[in-house]
């Protein structure tokens, strides 16, 4: 159950924004999860943007 909770609480940040059409289909080929994955955690693609965080550039100054 804990593993369960965990993981919905991390892919609710991670697939915030996942468009249906971007979901990994039922039976993915290895590329296909692989893609995926990277474009999930790699490029930060679907994450929620957390409100009043400061840029990187802000950030870095």
């Amino acid at each position: 159950l804990f593993l369960d909770v965990g993981n919905k609480n991390s892919n609710s940040f991670w697939e915030a924004n996942l468009p249906p059409e971007d979901e990994l289909c039922k039976q993915p080929s290895p590329e296909q999860r692989a893609s995926f994955i990277r474009r999930k955690y790699k490029k930060r693609k679907y994450k929620k943007v957390l409100e009043g965080l400061n840029t990187q550039e802000e950030l870095n100054k």
